[in-house]
């Protein structure tokens, strides 16, 4: 007898997604795709949802050939995004992220951004306000004691990791996982 909100929401980008399909069919070579504009995706849906949501309309807009733009303020859809994105500028897969901030208290538009970024800048936290410690990686001893010089004031807030690594594998990690090493401090010698 009742929907609730967001299954009226999910019907409502349903009956879209089928009126595209429908198109489609009906114009045969005519068809030249189409856009779908989605307002606050994620709203009173459960994360889990959210996610699933985003997987049914990739696969929808490939298969059928539209594009799908829309805003959020989810945490966990923007992760999975997030994820998705963090390649594209090793191979583009279709998936886009423009994050609009006015953070620094001017418009900014950034494109595929780190999630860890994103998360920071919603929850209105800088890196001094977060709880978790940036790491830092350094070839030796000699080159940690001099970046605790460098940096003593910010201590509190670093973990810098005792290891010996050298550059070239220090550098080799950066760029085979620059989503996980893009976060962290690498420190080497002059």
């Amino acid at each position: 007898l009742t929907n609730s909100a967001g299954q009226d929401n999910i019907g409502q980008i349903l009956m879209a997604i089928l009126s595209f399909k429908k198109l489609k069919e009906n114009m045969g070579d005519a068809w030249r795709g189409g856009l779908l504009l989605i307002d606050e995706i994620e709203a009173t849906l459960h994360p889990s949802a959210q996610n699933r949501l985003l997987e049914i309309l990739i696969q929808e807009t490939r298969s059928v050939g539209f594009q799908v733009v829309f805003t959020t303020h989810s945490l966990s859809l923007l992760k999975n995004i997030c994820q998705k994105t963090t390649h594209n500028n090793d191979r583009l897969n279709g998936i886009e992220l423009y994050y609009f901030s006015n953070a620094n208290r001017h418009l900014e538009i950034k494109r595929n951004s780190d999630y860890f970024a994103i998360e920071s800048d919603l929850l209105v936290q800088s890196i001094v306000q977060n709880n978790r410690k940036v790491r830092v990686y350094s070839e030796d001893d000699e080159n940690r004691w001099m970046l605790k010089q460098l940096v003593s004031n910010y201590l509190p807030f670093l973990d810098i990791l005792e290891a010996n690594v050298g550059c070239v594998e220090l550098m080799s990690l950066y760029r085979a996982d620059t989503s996980y090493f893009g976060n962290s401090l690498i420190g080497l010698d002059g």
